[in-house]
């Protein structure tokens, strides 16, 4: 059984930064919320909302669990085999966070894939390369394995919730068998795969713009930010959880393991939303970035790689019933172009 010494810092600490980063989500939440209601994209307000609410059971249960542990029963190691609920909810609130954001991730790759395809059939390239057909089929593949891994987690989530309620499971001991392991596997195995296949699809638009000639669609970074940062702290929380199950570190890292997901996750949706208010705006285009900028030099060239090929972003362009977030871009003349792109440039 674990020492109060060895929990009790490691609780007060993970309550601490769980906090923090759930103040830091609910000002992403309110920034996500007030940007995209320009752009139509329910699927992603309802996800942002889901987690937004499961995030805020999770920080509750933590916050009461401290306070139960440090304060009312004051490190009565007891009360780990008597109030284990807090420990169940945490874990599976952890979970859906873990969940919303391999979906989240899935559907970035998804759409980038759809636009990458379009873009070969374009450029008439695609039925030469032999990994294209074979792209083709990796949105199918991922979306296989995300599927699976919320299913297995699910299963074992129920062998952890068992475990905790028959009052066989307690922190510092290891039992046989150890769901919490088959648990955290699932996930960073789930999470390294959609980042390897991520690294691909950028290997796959870098050989598209090579053959064009020209980029025809940039890759957004933050979709990589996104899926690295949540990958790290889940080998990291896996790593010290098979050193040692009562390691501090381990510890803190489980409690706020599922708001680092979905800080990430809400980061690359505000950015996504960002960058397509400033697309369809003409007055926040200075709020591009240099890589907008040089999208905005080549408006008005035709052929592979022109503005009809163009993509801001790894998601949907379909804003507001126009087909095209360029549709009043092209009405701009080469001098305002030019005016626009100088003073990007000095933002920058």
């Amino acid at each position: 059984m674990a020492s109060k010494e060895l929990l009790l810092g490691p609780l007060l600490l993970g309550a601490l930064a769980n906090t923090f980063l759930y103040g830091v989500e609910l000002v992403q939440v309110y920034a996500y919320l007030q940007e995209s209601k320009r752009i139509s994209v329910r699927l992603l307000r309802i996800a942002t909302l889901t987690a937004f609410l499961n995030d805020t059971l999770c920080s509750l249960v933590v916050c009461v669990y401290a306070y139960m542990y440090a304060i009312t029963f004051w490190g009565d190691t007891q009360l780990l085999r008597t109030e284990q609920w807090p420990a169940v909810v945490i874990t599976i609130t952890t979970n859906i966070s873990i969940d919303i954001a391999q979906l989240s991730l899935l559907y970035s790759y998804w759409i980038m894939s759809e636009k990458i395809e379009s873009a070969q059939s374009q450029d008439g390239t695609s039925l030469h390369q032999p990994l294209d057909k074979l792209y083709r089929y990796g949105k199918y593949v991922l979306a296989g394995i995300v599927a699976l891994s919320i299913l297995f987690a699910l299963v074992c989530l129920t062998g952890i919730t068992i475990d905790f309620v028959r009052h066989r499971r307690v922190i510092g001991q290891r039992p046989r068998p150890d769901f919490t392991t088959l648990w955290l596997a699932t996930c960073v195995t789930a999470f390294i795969i959609i980042f390897v296949m991520c690294i691909w699809q950028t290997r796959e638009l870098k050989e598209l713009n090579g053959r064009t000639g020209r980029p025809s669609l940039v890759y957004p970074s933050y979709v990589i930010i996104a899926n690295l940062i949540p990958t790290a702290s889940l080998i990291m929380t896996f790593v010290l959880y098979m050193l040692n199950t009562t390691s501090r570190l381990y510890v803190t890292t489980l409690l706020i393991l599922g708001r680092v997901c979905s800080c990430m996750m809400l980061l690359m949706l505000h950015k996504y939303v960002e960058r397509e208010v400033c697309w369809t705006d003409p007055q926040n285009l200075p709020k591009l970035g240099s890589v907008d900028a040089f999208k905005l030099m080549n408006l008005g060239n035709e052929g592979p790689g022109g503005v009809h090929n163009i993509e801001p972003s790894g998601f949907s362009t379909e804003v507001d019933g126009q087909d095209s977030i360029f549709s009043h871009a092209t009405s701009l003349s080469d001098l305002e172009i030019s005016r626009r792109v100088q003073d990007l440039g000095m933002e920058i």
